[in-house]
């Protein structure tokens, strides 16, 4: 059985990187639009689109860590 309170733990700690990774992104539009031109991964008409999109949806995911850990855990795992 693990410790609830290892899992708290993790669930806030997973939060809270979530949460500030979005932040800081939004924070910081210019910086991560330039970050994703220099990846030249994408194509450039999905570049405003995506600094927008991305952190927003990474503060989804930190706040559903916090209601619906499930549901947060799967959301993570798919945009990583």
């Amino acid at each position: 059985m693990i410790d609830p309170l290892f899992s708290l733990i993790a669930v806030l700690a997973f939060a809270v990187f979530w949460i500030m990774s979005g932040l800081k992104k939004i924070t910081h539009l210019g910086w991560f639009k330039g970050v994703l031109e220099g990846y030249g991964l994408f194509p450039k008409f999905s570049i405003v689109p995506l600094v927008f999109l991305v952190p927003v949806t990474e503060l989804l995911i930190g706040g559903t860590f916090l209601l619906a850990r499930n549901i947060g855990v799967y959301m993570s795992a798919c945009l990583l």
